[in-house]
């Protein structure tokens, strides 16, 4: 299997490139083991150490490269990360030297480019392809895409550009209660995705489940599969949901134990498990997504600055790329802002002031309104169990007859996930339903 070239940047590292390394994994390489001789100890480390340097008392011969290939499988290096990973392990600082990617991709394992997929892909949510169709970009939460194919076992996504550390979503046949997350930590890093397909044709959908704010944006080659890709693109979703919203819309928190109020990190993060998916899984519709942690319509948790303008108009946010509410055409829009207006507010002990935000929110929804006059739109609040959005109520009420209106019921305490944060448990069962709920006694055939 072909490994994608990654460039690793250090002021303290000069990186010398050698002769690719075995494309198959071999269940008989022991990682680690440099010098051949069986084990891994303190001597194939200054054995790997001696040839990074060129001393001239070492070749290339006299060591095993696919052994000493333990940081990154995905790369076609051999560097000083890979000596420091040994030492790691000598010192019991890891349990393990073994590249988990690739102990279980099957040897028929094939490489696909984007570009070769363009006849069994679409893209979904917030994404678009990069130039000459050769990429996949992603920022936004939730942005991906699907294709078919014939294949079985496991997936790996293949990245040439990574801002940071992002995970994916990996959903295979629409099964969403099965999906698996993957992370992607670095550039060339394939990002590899336990699916245990059976031996078939399938559609497998792929989704960043990391906010732009944590993880910026992502640059997808391609992807590797035990199979050949298929003949036709998915099938298209009849009906679409565009989602905006906070920390909440994305997930944050919500990969954490009911209970642990106070545990939040972005790091326990799934954008693709939130109450924007699971409303689009139960309608059977398309979803595309813009969130992050910390913004609001006046200005964010803390500051002025982290506002609805500065970046929910684009699809792709570092380039600015232009999203357009008319060309996606949504069937329902939902609106999650509020929280952090308020908590921004009560932070800085000032009071809010609720006619600017009437009126910024006014000229959201008939900016909206104006792009897609078909769309209902629907503004949800109250998720989190800090009671901070409710002080918002009585302003968001004379809005009424342009949008409809959802006040979810508190989550207390011991329901909460990281950070106050409802859990994916609080978002599938509590805020799913009472928005499907609402749809259903409303607007009965919006889905039909």
């Amino acid at each position: 299997m072909k490994k994608p070239l990654c460039v690793l940047l250090s002021v303290i590292l000069i990186i010398f490139s050698v002769t690719a390394l075995s494309t198959t994994y071999a269940e008989n390489i022991l990682f680690g083991d440099v010098n051949k001789d069986g084990k891994v100890t303190s001597l194939d480390l200054v054995l790997l150490r001696k040839w990074l340097v060129h001393d001239g008392t070492v070749s290339n011969k006299d060591i095993d490269r696919e052994a000493a290939n333990v940081s990154d499988w995905s790369k076609d290096e051999i560097t000083l990360a890979d000596a420091n990973r040994i030492a790691k392990y000598l010192a019991k600082m890891v349990d393990s030297l073994t590249p988990k990617e690739y102990t279980t991709i099957a040897s028929d394992a094939q490489d696909y480019t984007v570009k070769q997929m363009s006849a069994c892909m679409s893209l979904c949510g917030r994404a678009q392809f990069g130039e000459n169709n050769e990429s996949v970009v992603l920022s936004q939460t939730a942005g991906g895409f699907k294709f078919t194919a014939n294949c079985h076992g496991n997936i790996v996504i293949n990245c040439s550009k990574v801002d940071s550390n992002c995970k994916f979503s990996v959903a295979v046949d629409g099964v969403y209660d099965n999906q698996v997350l993957a992370d992607a930590k670095a550039e060339g890093y394939g990002a590899y995705a336990e699916t245990n397909m059976a031996e078939g044709t399938h559609t497998i959908e792929v989704r960043k489940a990391t906010e732009w704010s944590q993880c910026g944006k992502i640059t997808v080659t391609g992807v590797t599969i035990s199979g050949t890709l298929g003949t036709v693109k998915p099938a298209e979703k009849t009906h679409k949901i565009e989602v905006y919203g906070d920390s909440i819309t994305s997930g944050y928190g919500n990969l954490t134990t009911a209970g642990t109020a106070n545990a939040g990190s972005w790091a326990y993060q799934d954008g693709t498990s939130t109450y924007a998916a699971f409303v689009a899984h139960h309608y059977n519709a398309e979803y595309a997504v813009a969130s992050a942690s910390g913004h609001g319509i006046l200005g964010g948790y803390n500051n002025t600055t982290a506002t609805y303008d500065k970046y929910f108009k684009y699809n792709i946010v570092p380039d600015k790329t232009p999203w357009s509410v008319a060309d996606y055409d949504a069937d329902l829009i939902i609106i999650n802002f509020g929280s952090n207006d308020h908590s921004r507010t009560t932070n800085n002990n000032t009071q809010i002031d609720q006619t600017a935000f009437v009126n910024k929110a006014s000229a959201i929804v008939e900016d909206m309104h104006t792009q897609n006059p078909d769309a209902k739109i629907l503004w949800v609040v109250g998720m989190n169990a800090v009671d901070n959005s409710r002080g918002l109520i009585s302003a968001l009420t004379t809005l009424d007859g342009k949008y409809d209106y959802v006040d979810f019921s508190k989550v207390t305490a011991a329901q909460s996930g990281g950070d106050w944060h409802p859990t994916i448990a609080e978002h599938k069962g509590t805020h799913t339903n009472s928005i499907c709920n609402l749809i259903d006694q409303k607007y009965p055939n919006m889905f039909n």
